[in-house]
């Protein structure tokens, strides 16, 4: 079975020494706020910063596309397909980097059918 991708998987890494000069520079709080206190899908999960606890509900980008009777986002069909789909996801990240010009490690679930 391939392996699932996850949200930010392929987010650059940083090293000892770009993390050391960061120190004291953060704009986003060390502590993140408790899901109850944020999320109102009842669909979020812990963030590991404050900056990334958003619920789709309080979005703007995400909160008119919400249909009707849906609690979250993610219970759209539309999510399933585009966004959460492994080969979507493999296509979009490989077409990142000949957009970007960078080099990434590769998903371990890439093939050569992508590259």
């Amino acid at each position: 079975m391939a392996e699932m991708l996850r949200g930010y998987d392929f987010e650059p890494e940083y090293t000892e020494e770009e993390i050391e000069s960061r120190k004291g520079t953060n704009i986003v709080s060390a502590v993140s706020p408790v899901v109850s206190e944020w999320c109102h899908c009842a669909c979020c999960h812990d963030m590991p910063t404050s900056e990334e606890c958003t619920c789709c509900r309080s979005s703007e980008l995400t909160c008119g596309n919400i249909k009707e009777g849906f609690q979250c986002i993610t219970e759209d069909r539309r999510m399933q397909t585009v966004v959460l789909n492994d080969d979507v996801l493999s296509v979009m990240y490989v077409q990142m980097m000949l957009d970007t010009g960078k080099q990434g490690k590769a998903p371990d679930i890439l093939d050569d059918k992508y590259v």
